[in-house]
């Protein structure tokens, strides 16, 4: 055998060796754990006998610590253990009032900035985490800093809490989001009663009523009652209110815009009560109903705007 090819095999052997040797780096992992007294210690894990099927230096570390044995590292978390370890609905110290809330960023940093466990493998492992809990209700979504009202609830509208549905990870936003215990959620005005809109029973359309007042109102279709006002016999009963019902397609309820305010401009304040109740019995896309109907509703700026 010639000197090249000595040389050739040499350097063969050479890089096999090496390789070898990178592949088996990594048979023990050290993590930093709060030790007793509070002083900072060191945790070693180890392959044991299982021989790590892992072959690059960063999937060793994570076969070290995800699998076999009891993992130190997790790649899914509970709602409830996002509430223990923030501690919310407690008092952070004795004689002070309960978290209520609390901001998303904070979460991050609680998860991430301190030792104990449960570690978790990502950020994401949050946002998943998070979504479920408002699906299951156990607390729910916002987002910026809301204030804490005097009722105890926090001072956001409505439409803009997101609790007991079903929640995307991609709408949780982990710089911006906050985070309210079911208690704190703030509720709805109920509908006042110059004007309400419910669903009519014989129809199964949106139902829109103006004004307050003692005279009935007459069913579709027929005339305003006649009757005697004073000491006047035979003229028209003066109207107080009126209950209008249909069940409206896209194009009705075009059409019904320039009725409606007229309506509105001949009532109490120039305003009418105007409740929709909306119906699919597969369910709502989230993300649609959030882009089409809530957002847009929501940057229109208009004034007791409710949405549930």
């Amino acid at each position: 055998m010639g000197s090249s090819a000595l040389a050739a095999r040499s350097v063969k052997t050479e890089e096999a060796a090496a390789e070898t040797a990178f592949r088996q780096l990594y048979a023990a992992v050290w993590l930093p754990r709060v030790g007793e007294g509070g002083a900072l210690d060191l945790e070693k894990i180890e392959v044991g006998k299982r021989p790590l099927q892992a072959t690059t230096v960063h999937e060793r570390v994570m076969e070290l610590l995800t699998v076999g044995g009891k993992p130190k590292i997790f790649g899914t978390l509970e709602p409830g253990k996002i509430v223990s370890r923030m501690k919310l609905g407690e008092s952070l110290a004795e004689g002070e009032p309960p978290r209520l809330g609390v901001r998303t960023k904070d979460v991050v940093d609680a998860f991430f900035g301190f030792l104990e466990p449960p570690r978790i493998s990502s950020d994401a492992v949050l946002r998943k985490a998070i979504a479920k809990g408002v699906g299951k209700a156990t607390f729910a979504y916002t987002t910026g800093m809301p204030a804490l009202g005097p009722d105890g609830k926090y001072q956001v509208a409505v439409s803009k809490v997101v609790i007991d549905r079903s929640m995307t990870d991609d709408e949780v936003d982990l710089d911006d989001g906050f985070l309210i215990v079911p208690a704190a959620v703030p509720v709805a005005a109920p509908p006042t009663p110059t004007a309400a809109v419910g669903t009519d029973t014989a129809t199964g359309g949106a139902v829109l009523t103006a004004g307050e007042g003692s005279a009935p109102t007459a069913p579709a279709g027929q005339p305003p009652t006649v009757g005697a006002v004073g000491s006047g016999v035979g003229k028209p009963k003066i109207r107080t209110s009126i209950h209008i019902a249909f069940p409206g397609g896209r194009d009705d309820v075009f059409k019904s815009f320039q009725a409606i305010a007229n309506l509105a401009d001949k009532s109490d304040g120039g305003k009418i009560q105007i409740v929709i109740d909306g119906q699919a019995a597969g369910g709502y896309d989230p993300n649609w109903l959030r882009n089409a109907v809530q957002e847009p509703l929501e940057e229109a700026n208009i004034e007791g705007l409710t949405i549930e």
